[in-house]
């Protein structure tokens, strides 16, 4: 069975509230999720697995077809086929590496290490965190979204596809390749129709010209579109001025 590890440590704090949890020895399976206790070990996740203001002094090891669902947890280190993590805290590092299925979010947490994204196939949503090192998204598939956040390294993107969206981070390094100039989500709008049904008049105006899947003058085809937009050269159009439109 594949182990995926995800580096996480947090640090909770529930509004001045002791934790006075009931400590668990050694290794412990997930599920049965756990709640307000304290693991001395590791957490072994082999499937759904919910950790609601849990401690884990030691590790969360989520094998392939685990998943992951923390709240106010304190997590020594996870590497996670599906995570989301909101409301936690996090000493060290976040990696989602090779996830496929449904969306994999961290939402308002406070990590000390940095955020890494790699060969993913599924969503990925960064949203409102406090990350204490980089952000990194590079080589996914599936769609990015890094919005909110205030990220006091780098925050870097590279070969994703489609290009990383969001807006309105603080990054206190270097904003570089895909993520040099983020446009918020929904800026650009492409249409692909399934192949399935008769295309028949899909078009969308871009500036002067028109994007149809039948080119001619003054156009650019569905597939050409895609192609540029895989190559990076057509990336984002504005808000202030409706860019694409598609039609049914």
């Amino acid at each position: 069975m594949k182990n995926l590890k995800l580096s996480i440590h947090g640090v909770l704090a529930i509004a001045g509230v002791a934790l006075a949890n009931p400590a668990m020895a050694g290794d412990v399976p997930c599920p049965p999720s756990l709640g307000n206790v304290t693991v001395e070990g590791n957490v072994v996740v082999t499937s759904a697995c919910r950790l609601d203001g849990t401690v884990v002094r030691g590790n969360v090891h989520v094998y392939e077809g685990g998943s992951l669902i923390a709240r106010n947890a304190r997590i020594e280190s996870v590497r996670a086929s599906g995570i989301d993590i909101r409301s936690s805290s996090v000493n060290g590092s976040i990696q989602i590496d090779n996830t496929v299925g449904a969306t994999s979010a961290i939402v308002a947490t406070g990590v000390g290490g940095s955020i890494q994204m790699k060969d993913n196939f599924v969503r990925l949503e960064v949203l409102g965190n406090e990350v204490g090192a980089d952000v990194q998204a590079f080589a996914n598939q599936g769609g990015v979204v890094v919005e909110q956040n205030i990220i006091d390294g780098n925050l870097q993107c590279k070969d994703n596809f489609p290009a990383p969206v969001g807006g309105n981070n603080r990054v206190g390094g270097n904003r570089e390749d895909q993520c040099a100039n983020l446009q918020p989500e929904g800026s650009v709008i492409v249409r692909v129709l399934n192949a399935s049904t008769t295309s028949t008049a899909a078009s969308a105006t871009v500036g002067t010209g028109s994007l149809n899947d039948e080119g001619g003058g003054g156009s650019f085809g569905i597939s050409t579109l895609l192609g540029l937009l895989g190559a990076g050269l057509l990336s984002t159009a504005r808000r202030q001025r409706p860019v694409a439109r598609t039609m049914r």
